[in-house]
């Protein structure tokens, strides 16, 4: 007895398994890419942000924060770089505060073109001035007076005075040297050489006359202020 089969009958069980094998080989596959891309967005996306905001900090953006978006280790490194940028930011306020302390108080010890020479890198500053004039000025009666008066009111009263005194040297043109007490001691001709500088502490003085007469006018409604200047 002879039995007969066509070969791609007897084959098809193997044709349709290895088609199933492709099949779920490509299906396999496009798992794989997607879980790949879907890590990769995961992954490479934080780190990428996280990448750019070490840049901005980097060049100076100390508002720079990345997001957190995931609770993993990438997530807690955004976090601390967050906390590192907010104490970083703090810090440097502090430290420009203290800059900026410091300035106010070396433009108080010194003149601006002077202090500027000093930030430059220079040593030892010596320069010479053949001609400057040099006016001192103090209240008269002022010992009377400030032994009436409180010392806080009395602090009051000088720097409300001296300030205006500082704002009519800098539109004359004239450096304030000190101020001891009452007095006023300013010049004019130095750091920088002016021309006239006899002709504006003439014009300085007057005006510190009549901003003495104003602000004790000003005050006349609290206290009597009998000031002048000599």
């Amino acid at each position: 007895m002879i039995a007969k089969i066509d070969t791609a009958e007897a084959f098809a069980p193997i044709y349709e398994l290895r088609r199933q094998l492709m099949i779920a080989g490509v299906i396999a596959l496009l798992v794989v890419v997607l879980i790949g891309a879907w890590l990769s967005r995961a992954l490479l996306g934080p780190l990428r942000e996280l990448t750019a905001g070490v840049t901005r900090f980097a060049a100076g953006d100390y508002g720079a924060k990345v997001p957190v978006r995931t609770r993993d280790e990438i997530g807690a490194l955004c976090t601390a770089f967050n906390g590192m940028v907010d104490e970083l930011r703090d810090k440097n306020l502090v430290i420009e505060n203290k800059n900026r302390e410091n300035e106010e108080l070396l433009l108080n010890v010194l003149p601006a073109p002077i202090a500027n020479r000093l930030r430059g890198g220079e040593k030892a500053i010596a320069d010479g001035f053949a001609e400057v004039t040099v006016a001192f000025a103090d209240l008269v009666g002022f010992t009377a007076m400030s032994s009436e008066m409180p010392p806080a009111e009395l602090v009051t009263l000088l720097n409300g005075l001296f300030t205006r005194f500082d704002v009519a040297a800098q539109e004359l043109g004239i450096e304030k040297i000190k101020t001891v007490g009452d007095s006023y001691m300013a010049v004019c001709g130095m750091p920088e050489k002016v021309a006239n500088h006899a002709e504006r502490m003439v014009r300085m003085a007057i005006r510190m006359v009549h901003i003495t007469r104003e602000h004790a006018m000003a005050r006349a409604s609290t206290s009597t202020i009998c000031g002048a200047i000599r």
